[in-house]
């Protein structure tokens, strides 16, 4: 005596079908799962594979042509645009603080970061406050110049060690 067909309904392939698709477990686990056979898990996913393109596509309605010429005008503008920009970043140049000064920081419109590409300045250089030389730096300068001046065929290592020897000098006022 055979059995009656199983008839699924809608809602079922609905959870069926995704697990087939999402592909975490296979064909048998998911049939094992929902306890149908796994012919019937690769017939909904097959389905629902086949009738994907037909969802995306009746609920925009009709689609309407676009507009080449408004398109072609507008392709036209940019390229201009991007021509005048590459001539003027090539003939603007400017000292670096004539560059800083153009940015506007206030200028809400137009940020500071897209205001340095424009006028080809980094931005960290934007940001950039010069730190003074110290005194004491300026100091071991000179002894370094003197060193240098006094005895030109030393390197680096004999004028570090004049600077020690100069440096203890000072300090025990030999």
């Amino acid at each position: 005596m055979s059995r009656p067909r199983k008839t699924f309904s809608n809602e079922f392939k609905a959870k069926v079908a995704p697990e087939a698709i999402k592909g975490y477990k296979s064909m048998n686990e998911i049939a094992k799962e929902y306890a149908v056979h796994p012919n019937a898990v690769g017939n909904r996913k097959k389905e629902v594979m086949e009738r994907l393109p037909e969802i995306f596509n009746n609920k925009r309605g009709p689609r309407s042509e676009p507009n080449t010429e408004l398109i072609d005008r507008l392709y036209k503008q940019i390229g201009k645009q991007q021509v005048e920009l590459n001539w003027l970043k090539k003939s603007l140049t400017l000292s670096l603080e004539i560059k800083r000064k153009i940015i506007e920081p206030e200028n809400s419109k137009i940020g500071i970061q897209r205001q340095c590409s424009l006028i080809d300045l980094c931005r960290s250089s934007y940001y950039y406050s010069p730190i003074g030389v110290s005194q004491e730096e300026l100091e071991i300068m000179e002894k370094i110049d003197r060193i240098y001046t006094a005895y030109p065929f030393y390197g680096i290592r004999k004028i570090t060690e004049e600077l020690k020897t100069i440096t203890i000098t000072n300090v025990y006022g030999d």
